[in-house]
């Protein structure tokens, strides 16, 4: 347990301007002082210093410490006269004391909000490099409390109020997200300040900060008793409302010494001193009881949860990270040895979930909070509402584009598929006995004896008529007994490889290897550079063989289950087109029902809205879902065209599809889907199938490396295969996990299989070339 060296960190926010903040901030740090605190005060973004380093906020906060003040390069040269070294406040660079000090990070000379003093001086700064430099701050500060061996307070204050633009047009909630610290909100005492308080707490809530006060600096005789009425409305919450005396000053802020003056006045005043130092000891309680809840929740999880994919005999604490938050790709841990926040990479996209960036994900919150307010949720059969409307017309002008013409809701992707494949036997049942059977009584059919034709390693959830479409394995073998039965022809895929910046094709498990001249595994999917492969009529010849003689000799083929291009817990395998195009040509040769299940690989996974369009064929049945709402909310769905929705038309409601639950159609999911389909149309159906994620080059070193067996990237995916024990109870990649997790990615393997997973959204020099030069860096 961290003994020492804990940063209770608080952003300062304001409903506005001009409500005090800085007064705010100058007593909490007086306080913090006083209380033999460490304070460190930061003003990330500042305007209006056109010639007076009095109107950096930092220089007050500074002076009322009695400490230095730090100007950075940036904000130095806002302030008229002053080129690099020290401001009249006190020492730039790093001269200030770990005990007390301030310092301005971002300046701009006009007096306006940050966004358009760029727009009449230059110097934009990127949303990111302001988060980088407060996080530079306080990273620099925690290594100061942990050689004192103390508790310290960094206060954060932003400009203006929590929807002002920063420097770059982005909100200041939404830039500064990726911080989530908690914050102090200070509220107005004027006439209006209750309607703008309240609404600055609701748009810092939304976007996931805590708030653990609301100070108002009012005169609790003279004033108007904002502070009442917002205890009112506040009241059930874990915020704190608290009144501060006001400072009643009639000097202009710029006069220094006269301010000053003031300033020092109003914080020897006994009222001020006692109502700041209640809040910094409110502050630090807080932070020092959350570290301790922090550090004691991956004890409480071992005693009382049962994870999914886990074996807990050999489970233990180090393997259990404890998440604050998530921005974007971003996981936000809690470092249980520094006792604070630290972020990690998530490389396995939440389970293959996530979609949206931070900005995206802050639109999402929002939407779904209206979808929440206005429906909640409401029941589905015989009804209608825009947001399952809006959404059947994505799904339909989407992936169905072309041959689905109706949508079935579920709740999540193996409730999709369970809902598919009675579909399909449905399908099955009428292509063969005609559409008369359904209300004949005299007819009988054995179901027991139907099977899927499914592929090997094949994964399509964890209910029961999903475990039983796949071959026995670790997955449904000793958990399902004595109920999983295997119901399916499991055919051996053709897989794609590159293994020592070399691509072939393993046929038959591997028994026969065929090299291809290909330089990435786009190049398998390319017709035109297929042309000219000799190999690939011989292939043809052989899959149609292998096929035939593996279903010829079974009746009663039900329907074709199949992960269309890649494979996903079956260990991230790439097949051959090729091959699936055959197996589908086969099937529907024999009137069987083809199934995609596009839960993991559809919705731009792979570049494209839908893997057909990679395949060049149309399902029967179709199934999505994890993309389908960006990782915000379960939703599943299930796409047929009118032939399928046909079968199940009778004048007895007993052949209806009687399937369903509580939150079909969830409004709220679908208000989430409805926002990804608006995200994927504007950005990525526009240059659909041409971006690339993961550098070729670069994956082709790392086939190279004496460890690897294959290294394969396609779309947003980047699976690597290890040598040693394979399968997914292999721990041969369990070395270089821990090493990624050590280094800021977190991974979670398949067995051997090393895969990393990025948004849709991303783009490759953001993170794919950071992230493919680690593990090459790793694996040498």
């Amino acid at each position: 347990m961290a003994t020492g060296g804990r940063l209770a960190v608080r952003l300062i926010w304001g409903s506005n301007t001009d409500v005090g903040k800085t007064l705010v901030s100058c007593a909490l740090s007086s306080a913090a002082r006083r209380l033999r605190v460490p304070v460190r005060y930061l003003k990330p973004i500042q305007t209006g210093v056109s010639g007076n380093v009095w109107e950096m906020d930092g220089a007050r906060v500074a002076r009322a410490l009695g400490a230095g003040h730090d100007v950075g390069s940036h904000a130095l040269a806002a302030v008229a006269g002053i080129a690099g070294g020290e401001g009249e406040g006190g020492g730039g660079g790093t001269s200030a004391s770990a005990f007390a000090s301030a310092a301005t990070l971002f300046g701009w000379r006009n007096p306006v909000s940050p966004h358009l003093a760029v727009e009449m001086e230059g110097r934009l700064v990127p949303d990111g490099d302001v988060v980088r430099a407060i996080r530079l701050q306080e990273e620099a500060f925690r290594r100061e409390l942990r050689d004192s061996n103390l508790d310290g307070l960094m206060l954060v204050e932003i400009a203006g109020g929590p929807l002002s633009p920063g420097p770059s047009g982005t909100l200041l909630a939404d830039l500064l997200r990726p911080l989530r610290y908690p914050g102090i909100l200070v509220g107005s005492a004027a006439l209006g300040g209750i309607t703008g308080t309240l609404s600055a707490k609701e748009s810092i809530e939304i976007r996931g900060f805590d708030l653990s006060h609301l100070l108002i600096l009012e005169d609790g005789e003279k004033g108007l008793n904002n502070k009442e009425a917002l205890e009112g409305h506040v009241a059930g919450s874990e915020v704190e409302v608290r009144r501060m005396t006001p400072l009643e000053s009639k000097t202009c802020v710029t006069d220094g010494e006269d301010y000053v003056r003031e300033l020092e006045e109003w914080l020897s005043l006994t009222g001020t001193r006692a109502e700041a130092e209640v809040v910094v000891k409110d502050v630090m309680d807080a932070h020092l009881r959350k570290v301790g809840e922090m550090e004691s929740l991956k004890a409480e999880a071992l005693r009382t949860f049962w994870y999914p994919f886990v074996q807990h005999k050999a489970l233990d604490e180090g393997e259990i990270m404890v998440i604050d938050s998530k921005e974007g790709h971003q996981f936000t841990t809690f470092d249980g040895e520094k006792g604070c926040l630290a972020p990690q990479f998530d490389a396995c996209a939440s389970w293959w979930t996530q979609g949206p960036d931070l900005q995206m994900q802050m639109e999402m919150a929002k939407k779904l909070g209206y979808a929440a307010s206005r429906f909640g949720h409401v029941i589905f059969p015989t009804n209608v509402h825009e947001p399952v409307l809006r959404c059947t017309r994505n799904l339909l002008r989407g992936p169905g584009q072309g041959w689905a013409s109706r949508v079935f809701y579920s709740d999540n992707g193996s409730t999709a598929i369970e809902v598919a494949l009675k579909m399909a036997f449905r399908k099955y049942l009428v292509d063969r006995l005609g559409p008369d059977c359904l209300g004949d009584e005299d007819v009988e059919f054995d179901f027991g004896g139907v099977s899927v034709v499914t592929q090997r390693h094949g994964y399509h959830g964890d209910t029961l008529a999903c475990m039983n479409a796949v071959e026995k394995s670790v997955f449904n073998g000793p958990v399902q007994f004595p109920w999983n039965v295997q119901q399916c022809v499991p055919l051996q895929p053709a897989y794609l490889k590159q293994k020592g910046g070399t691509w072939s094709i393993e046929v038959d498990d591997g028994r026969l290897v065929v090299e291809t001249p290909f330089k990435s595994l786009t190049d398998f999917f390319d017709d035109d550079i297929r042309d000219f492969f000799d190999q690939d009529a011989e292939l043809r010849g052989l899959y149609n063989e292998v096929i035939r003689d593996e279903l010829e000799g079974h009746d009663n083929l039900g329907a074709l289950l199949i992960e269309p291009v890649c494979q996903g817990a079956g260990g991230m395998k790439f097949i051959d087109p090729l091959w699936q195009r055959e197996l589908v040509s086969y099937c529907r040769g024999r009137g069987i029902p083809v199934i995609f299940d596009e839960i993991f690989v559809g919705l731009y996974r792979f570049g494209y809205e839908s893997v057909k369009d990679l395949l060049g064929i149309d399902p029967d049945i179709a199934c999505y879902g994890k993309l389908l709402t960006g990782g915000a909310v379960p939703l599943g769905v299930t796409l047929a065209g009118e032939d399928v929705f046909d079968c199940f038309l009778d004048d007895s409601k007993t052949n209806a599809l009687l399937h369903g639950h509580s939150y079909t159609a969830h409004p709220i999911g679908c208000s989430a889907a409805n926002f990804a389909f608006d995200r994927y149309n504007a950005i990525l159906k526009v240059d659909e199938g041409s971006r690339i994620y993961w550098d070729e080059d670069l994956t082709a070193e790392i086939s190279k490396a004496a460890r690897v067996e294959n290294a394969v990237a396609l779309g947003t995916v980047l699976a690597v295969e290890l040598s040693g024990e394979q399968g997914y109870n292999s721990t041969a990649s369990a070395d270089l996990v821990q090493l990624l997790r050590d280094r800021g990615v977190y991974s979670r393997p398949l067995g051997n299989v090393v895969y990393f997973m990025c948004s849709p959204f991303s783009t490759k020099h953001e993170s794919c070339d950071d992230l493919l030069g680690l593990l090459l860096e790793l694996l040498r």
